[in-house]
């Protein structure tokens, strides 16, 4: 595939190409993706792997969440051996993620985590759910209990554990916990969770959240939106306006990974674009020159290669790849997540014999642990568990 470089796309809308210094423009769709993608896969895995043993917790999280989503159970043994890390958010993390694959070998330990006096209640949350998908419901009517828990964090993961319980049952105490809740964060996530359990009334409070909330709310907000799927056209409405060049950057990033999960694509070269030129990127939506100081740059490229995972296009691989060797740990992560979305491993044998192998980039061993605010977003189980060591 061909990339253009050193320029941005400007119409968001996907209705125009012309490029921040000149005429130059993207086409109307990516070309054929050149990366080898076995190659992709391997060094993206390896990357996740890397990162697992972190000394940085966040970025150990971060990586856990990502294995559990793109390799399934066999990320089952690291996701048990995680339960006994030293960070509360890490094994948060690995219980949700031990309940997303259902890996049964973990029931004997989540068990006595469970009958532990001392566990931590953002954990119990986590360890609930695993249960749950495991067969396991002895201890899910306490997670209603949880919903009004002194801590804004264990209400909110616990309304997040019900949510992805999948069944009618959470929706009556999710509703009645949301009328007396007064913490925004945790009545956004009640939302959410409300949302995905296919209450049609939740919808109008994410909406709501996305045009008028704080910047994180309004992250947190658009991403729900994508995650739950549902009333697709007011969504998409949505998600278009703010993938507008007029709106912050962080947000219109948000926005186009969750208009990706939606099957709409007409992000996809905004996001590229702020990979490629993070500065004129953020400069787009200031109408002025802008000076990006390196936690926001990190910040606005992590966001973009986690969004372009949610694009279904192969060819942002050759995009992503490039990002593998970043030295900044939680941009790194993102990339592999996002190629091993893009690259689930039937696809990635089939095309193996159709492709010319281009060596990805090197993987560096040590990367340092950044981690941009902002990130959360796309991460849920991360957005509310605390990081205590």
């Amino acid at each position: 595939m061909t990339r253009n470089h050193g320029g941005i796309l400007l119409a968001a809308l996907g209705l125009g190409a012309a490029l921040l210094g000149g005429c130059v423009q993207y086409p109307a769709r990516p070309g054929q993706m050149v990366t080898n993608p076995t190659t992709a896969r391997q060094s993206a895995r390896r990357v996740l792997h890397d990162a697992a043993g972190s000394p940085d917790g966040q970025v150990r999280a971060h990586a856990l969440e990502s294995l559990a989503l793109t390799e399934g159970s066999a990320a089952g043994p690291l996701l048990l051996a995680a339960l006994d890390d030293p960070a509360v958010a890490v094994r948060f993390v690995a219980a949700m993620g031990i309940g997303d694959v259902a890996y049964a070998p973990a029931r004997p330990r989540l068990r006595q985590m469970a009958d532990d006096a001392g566990i931590d209640k953002n954990v119990l949350c986590g360890v609930i759910y695993a249960l749950h998908r495991l067969g396991d419901d002895t201890l899910a009517p306490h997670l209603g209990r949880l919903l009004y828990d002194a801590s804004p964090e264990v209400r909110a993961n616990a309304a997040l554990a019900m949510g992805k319980f999948g069944s009618e049952a959470a929706v009556q105490p999710l509703n009645s916990r949301l009328i007396v809740e007064r913490n925004r964060g945790v009545k956004l996530q009640i939302a959410e969770s409300l949302a995905l359990l296919g209450d049609q009334k939740s919808y109008g409070m994410l909406m709501n959240f996305s045009h008028i909330g704080e910047p994180h709310e309004r992250m947190v907000a658009l991403a729900a939106l994508g995650r739950s799927g549902g009333l697709r056209a007011q969504t998409r409405g949505v998600l278009l306006w703010a993938i507008d060049e007029t709106q912050p950057p962080p947000l219109r990033l948000v926005a186009g990974g969750a208009l990706g999960q939606l099957g709409d694509r007409r992000a996809y070269w905004v996001i590229v674009g702020a990979i490629e030129d993070p500065k004129g990127f953020s400069q787009q939506s200031y109408d002025k020159p802008v000076t990006l100081s390196e936690e926001q740059k990190q910040q606005t490229m992590s966001l973009a290669a986690l969004a372009l995972g949610h694009q279904g296009e192969p060819a942002a691989v050759d995009v992503l790849v490039d990002l593998l060797g970043h030295a900044n740990a939680t941009i790194a992560v993102s990339a592999a997540r996002s190629i091993l979305m893009l690259l689930p491993e039937a696809t990635a044998a089939t095309a193996a014999t159709q492709t010319p192998e281009v060596p990805a980039a090197p993987v560096e061993a040590t990367p340092s642990p950044v981690r941009p605010a902002g990130d959360e977003a796309l991460a849920p189980a991360m957005r509310t568990a605390p990081m205590r060591e």
